[in-house]
């Protein structure tokens, strides 16, 4: 029976099979930085406008104001309502008679601008949550207390001086 012998060829193939075990482990073992660089959480007050809701889900809205919701889409970051004010859904429409572009109440439908407070960390980019980024302008799905909203849009961040309460 043969010895097996190395040689130079088996040294080299045998680093790059233990540098690839170490970038994979790298890889799928690696902590988020921005996560690991934050210290503690800020409290922000973000609204979300809701569009095209019925009466009975606008009153819903209106009276889920303190309680405790989830939102995003990972259904990890948590947070409280704070205010809710509901008006008449408005939509852009043309005047045919003169040419001009207005505003017009859709008839039977509200939109709701929901307040939540939430406690989450700040970068250097955005606010995030535990998964979530809250930014302007950005789709925010949340439900709790009795409401739900698969197709929010956030319209205003703000930080806000001490903690959630």
């Amino acid at each position: 029976m043969a010895k097996f012998k190395f040689n130079a060829l088996d040294l080299i193939i045998i680093v790059i099979v233990a540098a690839v075990l170490c970038a994979g482990a790298l890889l799928f073992t690696k902590v988020n930085k921005d996560k690991a660089g934050k210290q503690t959480p800020v409290t922000v007050e973000f609204s979300i406008e809701v569009k095209e809701l019925t009466k009975s889900s606008a009153d819903a809205f209106e009276k889920s104001v303190g309680k405790r919701i989830v939102y995003g889409t990972k259904n990890s970051d948590y947070g409280v309502i704070t205010k809710v004010e509901t008006e008449p859904c408005k939509r852009m429409s043309k005047d045919t008679l003169n040419g001009k572009v207005i505003w017009d109440t859709y008839p039977e439908r509200y939109t709701a601008n929901v307040t939540i407070k939430a406690d989450i960390y700040e970068t250097e980019t955005a606010f995030a949550g535990a998964t979530e980024e809250v930014r302007v302008g950005q789709k925010m799905p949340f439900s709790g207390g009795g409401i739900a909203s698969p197709e929010g849009v956030i319209v205003n961040v703000e930080k806000l001086e001490g903690g959630l309460k």
